[in-house]
């Protein structure tokens, strides 16, 4: 997991609970945000993937009711929600976000994921025995010889990717979203729960409002995500989704902005008149990177290497994720799943 979280490495060993992390700095790039974090003078640690996007806003209402905080990080906001709110407060969370939360004196242990999935977090529970991860390939390390479930073959070849809750291994699972695990360490008891789902209003059959309300939702799903205190891209490929999240990332960052493509040599698959066309509209600074078949055939067992569930949608994001890295990017806005 270390190639996901090159910036810091810490570990926690309390008896039978083991927590580790591997950090990719977003918010709070100092060792103030060090991770397992843990509360303040209270015996309760966390381990955290993701980014709050409200945390601001928490922040004040925590500070508000008397919460001390000695970072910038979302990481310690998440903690003191937690003492403040309980289990109330995963519903409070706006973000993408996977974490494991050790709370020793009420001797529980607490996995969540946030409300749509978007941060994986896969777990076993066998008996007693808890072990969480955020790549499935991570259970190998616990015990290499790890029985594969003999049903992904054949949804892979069905979906193109493997349906939730199915892994590639067997007894290991992925956390539903908008769900936490309990585990009691005492009783040994865990219970799943949901803390969020959506709700669906009538069908709207004004086209109008429809659009107004389409655009506010996206303009400030967009603006949230690009709070950051490292640089921010946005993968253009020129398609509509992509070109709608860069063209109101324009809004926020004008010409600051940066957008990444890919293109082919294959004519009947290039994107490039499109892709030139909202660069030429919104004028930001564009970097664009030609995949050929020779860095294709060469690339084949890195791309494999860097998937950990199989999918068939995971060769571009590979070659612009590459070429992002080599940008100097640690973050970027994506339409893959809009």
């Amino acid at each position: 997991m270390a190639h996901g979280g090159p910036d810091d490495t810490g570990f926690l060993r309390d008896g039978a609970v083991c927590l580790g992390h591997k950090r990719l700095s977003i918010i709070d790039l100092s060792s103030a945000a060090h991770q397992p974090m843990r509360a303040a003078g209270r015996n309760v640690w966390i381990t955290y993937n993701g980014e709050i996007y409200n945390f601001q806003e928490l922040k004040k209402e925590l500070s508000l009711l008397g919460h001390k905080f000695s970072s910038a990080s979302d990481t310690e906001v998440i903690i003191s929600a937690y003492l403040q709110w309980g289990e109330e407060a995963f519903a409070k969370f706006n973000g993408m976000f996977a974490f494991c939360l050790y709370d020793k004196d009420n001797a529980l242990v607490y996995l969540v994921r946030d409300a749509v999935g978007i941060k994986p977090l896969y777990y076993s529970l066998a008996g007693e025995q808890l072990i969480f991860a955020s790549e499935v390939r991570a259970f190998k390390s616990v015990n290499p010889a790890w029985p594969e479930d003999p049903d992904w073959r054949p949804l892979f070849l069905a979906f193109g990717h493997l349906p939730a809750p199915l892994t590639t291994l067997k007894g290991v699972q992925s956390l539903p979203k908008g769900s936490f695990l309990r585990l009691n360490l005492t009783s040994g008891v865990s219970e799943l729960k949901k803390f969020f789902s959506f709700e669906f209003s009538e069908t709207v059959n004004d086209p109008a409002s429809a659009v107004a309300s389409s655009r506010r939702l996206i303009d400030a799903a967009v603006k949230r995500h690009l709070v950051s205190d490292a640089p921010i891209g946005v993968f253009l490929s020129g398609g509509l989704d992509s070109s709608i999240i860069s063209a109101l990332a324009y809004k926020y960052h004008g010409e600051n902005l940066r957008t990444l493509s890919i293109t082919f040599e294959e004519n009947d698959y290039s994107e490039e008149a499109f892709q030139a066309s909202i660069v030429n509209r919104i004028k930001c600074r564009h970097s664009s990177f030609r995949v050929t078949r020779r860095d294709f055939a060469e690339s084949v067992p890195d791309i494999f290497a860097a998937m950990d569930q199989p999918t068939t949608d995971g060769v571009n994001t590979y070659f612009i994720t590459k070429y992002a890295k080599k940008e100097g990017f640690k973050a970027v806005l994506s339409g893959i799943g809009a």
